[in-house]
């Protein structure tokens, strides 16, 4: 239809109107033609809030209108259509960043869950306190017999090993990258992993000197409140790292402080003490094999509780910040010393004196320097004993530490190992030193193996397993780097308790080589030199490369086994000596 002349009202309305209900209409006109592509842009022009997609631009890409609708009408609805999918994935992940933002960082339903249960714990504890100190007697734990007292008390002081060991190793599988963002060295990422041993010498001697001097009362107080000092220092750490988004070095030496100063809530050592005192001779070594197992479930549960923590916030593609990667752990923590702090105040009693056996040292010292086993080795024999024993755990301290600071940082920057594949094959390691040492302690129990041939063989395994961390085999991985930890951590390990077991029958009562002296002495040498192992550690592999590292370790297993070796001759002839007296008896 054609019109000769200008446009009457009536015409422009038809215009109008078929220009509306039409798909395709082509109007001529001496002065105006439109076209079907240009439609759109003229009914935007009349009422833009009538369509939601107007016509696409350039790129070929739809433009969302002001209520996010289609435009049916629109030349690029199939490929609308076609990236409805790839819509639909880019929404799911978006909500699962949502959901994983708002469980962890400030505010977040992790921080205050958690909270929340700390507090809850804590005034539970209080309340039942409050009763001990008005009655001057807990409630249920005074009545308990004897054998099941006895099982308690071995029971907290084994959950104060694992929770010792897991307080540091949450840190280990994101403590490089956290020290990289707060423009720290890898130094300073050792440090701040293994600052908390620094105060276990304070911890255990501290705790040894409260045993002998106070009442066991005292000293069961004196536990809980290490125990909430160590579950207040995760809170606080917990809390400053979801405080802001970003953070210098000055937040790094704060964290520091933070663990050193809670650290002297490692006084609660003292149940160290009460458990060897309780323990009979005869299931000392079984204690000290257990307590190797309770360590290393510890350190196993440590990163593998990270790497649940971080895999199920969605890792790092979810959670970008390493802040907010790193303080969920750090709450469950604080909430699993929650718990061992109620366990305490209900296992252990006010009173240990019915629990203590006959052969058991008194806190007095007043027990004679010979009894029937260590009767016929000489007080110099067994005082060598003692310091080969702290010796041994020395060594075993380094290279643990070393091991734990070292795996992580070469797997993560050798073989480009991300966070969570660090913390759940670090955790295997430590899995794989629990099975061992259990395994091992039933060889001993059932007499396939001695004390002294076993303590000898797995320091020598100990000390061959360095050679794959060297990197001269063809074709190194990550998996060597995991072979040579899974030779050298658990076998020394059962190699130290072991060696525990046969020391702790052989300190001499009332001397600078007593039972607790050694138990003091040996937890602090332990604190003091994992602390110091992990920085080292990550300066060789940062200053030496891999090889300096693997000869490091190498030469510390070499004094294991040296001290090992020690500790089984003086012990052989003991048994030597008891033989030919019980012949000639």
């Amino acid at each position: 239809m054609g019109f000769g002349g200008p446009l009457s009202p009536l015409n422009r309305s038809i215009l109008l109107a078929a220009l509306l209900g039409s798909n395709v209409v082509t109007v001529h006109c001496s002065s105006i033609k439109f076209a079907a592509h240009k439609r759109d842009l003229l009914l935007s022009a009349l009422d833009e809030q009538t369509f939601k997609y107007v016509a696409p631009d350039v790129r070929e890409e739809p433009q969302k209108g002001p209520q996010g609708g289609h435009n049916t009408t629109s030349s690029h609805m199939k490929g609308a259509q076609k990236s409805a999918p790839e819509s639909q994935g880019a929404q799911k992940a978006m909500s699962a960043r949502h959901a994983a933002r708002s469980a962890s960082g400030k505010g977040g339903w992790i921080q205050l869950a958690c909270i929340s249960i700390c507090f809850l714990l804590v005034g539970f504890v209080f309340g039942h306190e409050a009763v001990v100190a008005s009655t001057g007697h807990a409630p249920y734990t005074d009545k308990l017999t004897v054998e099941v007292g006895r099982r308690g008390m071995q029971l907290a002081y084994l959950g104060w090993w694992v929770l010792l060991m897991m307080d540091p190793s949450i840190l280990i599988p994101t403590s490089y990258e956290l020290s990289q963002e707060m423009d720290c060295s890898a130094a300073v990422s050792g440090l701040f992993v293994g600052c908390g041993y620094l105060t276990s010498p304070l911890g255990s001697i501290g705790g040894a000197i409260l045993y002998n001097r106070l009442s066991h009362r005292i000293c069961r107080l004196v536990g809980l409140v290490g125990i909430f000092l160590l579950m207040a220092g995760n809170l606080i750490m917990a809390v400053t790292l979801d405080s802001v988004d970003s953070h210098d070095r000055q937040t790094m030496w704060f964290l520091i402080m933070v663990r050193l100063v809670s650290g002297i809530g490692k006084l609660a050592y003292v149940c160290q003490f009460m458990a060897y005192n309780i323990t009979p001779n005869v299931d000392k070594t079984t204690l000290s094999v257990l307590v190797a197992v309770a360590t290393n479930v510890g350190l196993c549960l440590g990163p593998f509780l990270t790497g649940v923590t971080i895999h199920m916030q969605g890792g790092r593609d979810v959670i970008s910040s390493v802040y907010s990667r790193t303080s969920p752990q750090v709450y469950v923590m604080a909430v699993l010393w929650a718990c061992l702090l109620m366990t305490f105040a209900f296992c252990i009693p006010t009173d240990l004196q019915k629990f203590i056996p006959d052969n058991a040292t008194p806190r007095s010292g007043t027990r004679g320097n010979a009894t029937p086993r260590t009767a016929l080795v000489a007080l110099t024999e067994r005082k060598a004993m003692v310091a080969h024993g702290i010796l041994l755990a020395i060594w075993r301290s380094l290279s643990s530490g070393a091991i734990e600071a070292g795996s992580a940082m070469l797997l993560e920057t050798q073989f480009h190992w991300g966070s969570r594949a660090i913390g759940f094959s670090i955790s295997a390691v430590f899995a794989a030193t629990v099975v061992i040492c259990l395994i091992i302690m039933g060889m001993i129990r059932h007499g396939c193996m001695n004390d002294e041939t076993g303590l000898v063989a797995m320091a020598g395994i100990a000390c061959s397993g360095t050679l794959f961390l060297f990197d001269c085999w063809h074709n190194s991985s990550g998996m060597q780097i995991l072979l040579a930890d899974v030779l050298v951590y658990p076998f020394m390990y059962c190699a130290s308790g072991v060696a525990d077991g046969i020391v702790t029958q052989n300190t001499v009562p009332g001397t600078w080589f007593s039972l607790e002296s050694y138990l003091g002495a040996k937890s602090a040498m332990m604190g003091l030199f994992r602390f110091i192992a992990f920085p080292i550690a990550r300066l060789t592999i940062d200053m030496g490369g891999r090889n300096h590292y693997a000869a490091m370790l190498m030469v510390l297993a070499a004094a294991a086994f040296t001290s090992s070796w020690m500790i089984a001759s003086l012990s052989w002839e003991d048994t030597k000596r008891l033989n030919l007296a019980r012949v000639a008896g």
